[in-house]
């Protein structure tokens, strides 16, 4: 697998990619402006990767360790939606404030 982070003239994450086996992610290239997605966001990522594991567990392949696993992805998109729902509180989401 490979990774690359891009950052803009402020030193910020803006873009990216991330390749491996049978996967290529194209991140979001800075805020999305205008309702208007560039790229993939961590989000996506995690729904992907939590959509595959409830799959599994619908299948001979359903273990505890699936169930786990989505239990912390789900925890994970909880968190991180909550961060957005802060920033957009302040007034700050989509943009690269704090």
């Amino acid at each position: 697998m490979e990774a690359s982070n891009e950052r803009n003239a402020q030193g910020f994450i803006s873009g990216g990619t991330v390749a491996g086996p049978g996967m290529i992610i194209q991140w979001q290239d800075g805020p999305i402006v205008a309702a208007v997605q560039t790229g993939t966001l961590v989000d996506d990522v995690l729904w992907a990767a939590q959509q595959r594991l409830e799959a599994y567990n619908e299948t001979g392949l359903k273990c505890r360790e699936n169930s786990i696993a989505i239990t912390k992805i789900e925890e994970a998109r909880l968190w991180l939606a909550k961060r957005h729902a802060d920033r957009v509180k302040r007034g700050v989401a989509h943009t690269y404030s704090a």
